[in-house]
């Protein structure tokens, strides 16, 4: 056989074999996709789900295979599954409203801290990891306010009308506001926000984020941190304002002391719960 003919045979050989290869790669992608939106999964307490804990090790094994050089196959097929795997995350937080914002939180955590440092190495998944870290801040803020609200619904009712009345009053008028008078000002401050009642209020929080990511020592920390800072945030707000609309009106509690309480729970009950979760 001529060497021109060789040549030519052998670029069609492995044109064919290029092209086979691609197909079997693709028909694989379309098969993990496939097994994604399938996998059936509950969202109470549920923990890290089963398709975002396998997916760093198909990572790992494409980024071995492309050996840091960039191929479209593989960016191709990074999105589309990373796309497959948030759509079907939603599918199942939503299927229970009470657990969606623990179900986002956990597994949007888990993705964005397990992929952070790879989106220089990995440009096709930078939106992906930006979008993981944007849904798990904004699911653990819910989680937070909803949280302060369900241990202190009557005093975070106030506040919210509080800070409502003051965009259309002045803060000499509050007082004299059906459902902002002394008297129930001092129901707020005086039972609800007693150092007992706080107490065990703020216990309650931490004993649900404990109860809500029982495997998850790390981001129960974390939780409870951004759940320390709104709540005390929130709190010293209300400290302000009391002095603007009821300058007559005293604390029982002081933002110093619920600083301190909160400091105190994270030393004990979320520190003993991390190194349970760490097996220490």
């Amino acid at each position: 056989m001529p060497q021109a003919q060789s040549c030519d045979y052998l670029v069609s050989l492995l044109t064919a074999v290029q092209a086979h290869v691609k197909v079997m790669f693709n028909d694989f992608i379309n098969t993990e996709t496939a097994w994604i939106t399938a996998y059936s999964s509950s969202a109470k307490r549920a923990g890290v789900l089963s398709p975002f804990l396998k997916f760093p090790a198909f990572a790992e094994r494409i980024e071995q295979t492309v050996r840091g050089v960039r191929s479209q196959a593989a960016d191709t097929s990074y999105q589309k599954l990373c796309a497959a795997l948030f759509k079907w995350l939603d599918t199942i937080a939503l299927q229970e409203p009470k657990y969606s914002d623990v179900v986002w939180l956990e597994n949007y955590h888990f993705f964005y801290m397990t992929f952070k440092d790879q989106g220089g190495k990995v440009p096709s998944m930078s939106q992906a990891i930006e979008k993981a870290h944007a849904k798990y801040k904004d699911s653990m803020l819910r989680y937070v306010n909803w949280n302060i609200s369900y241990e202190l619904e009557d005093v975070v009712k106030f506040w919210d009308k509080l800070e409502d009345q003051l965009r259309a009053r002045a803060p000499e008028d509050i007082p004299f506001t059906e459902g902002l008078e002394k008297s129930d000002l001092r129901v707020i401050t005086g039972q609800k926000l007693s150092l007992k009642a706080v107490t065990k209020s703020i216990e309650g929080m931490c004993k649900r984020i404990i109860k809500h990511m029982p495997k998850n020592g790390r981001l129960v920390c974390d939780v409870w941190d951004q759940l320390a800072d709104v709540l005390l945030t929130r709190f010293e707000r209300f400290e302000k304002l009391m002095e603007e609309c009821y300058p007559t009106e005293k604390m029982i509690i002081t933002g110093t002391v619920l600083e301190n309480i909160l400091l105190q729970l994270r030393d004990t009950l979320i520190a003993d719960h991390t190194k349970k979760a760490r097996g220490e």
